[in-house]
């Protein structure tokens, strides 16, 4: 990113519709470790700028670990619009 060969896109993306698809990726991963994925997401909500290649690559990274380092119990998920 420092040298500029990176290039970030700066698009209106739903976070709503890029959380929910990253989960999907992860409920069979969960469930055979035995945890339970809890969301709380907004039905509706303002559209933000970003890189969409970037931002799902930054949630799956994200709720990959947690499920790696939760040992039991659940892993939680919550979208807030401040």
């Amino acid at each position: 990113i420092e040298s500029g060969n990176v290039q970030i896109l700066k698009e209106s993306q739903n976070l709503i519709e890029i959380l929910s698809e990253c989960l999907d990726t992860f409920e069979v991963t969960a469930y055979q470790k035995g945890l339970e994925i809890r969301t709380s997401l907004p039905k509706q909500i303002h559209p933000i700028l970003g890189d969409r290649v970037r931002l799902i690559q930054i949630f799956m990274n994200l709720i990959s670990n947690a499920i790696k380092y939760t040992k039991k119990g659940y892993v939680e998920i919550e979208l807030v619009e401040k």
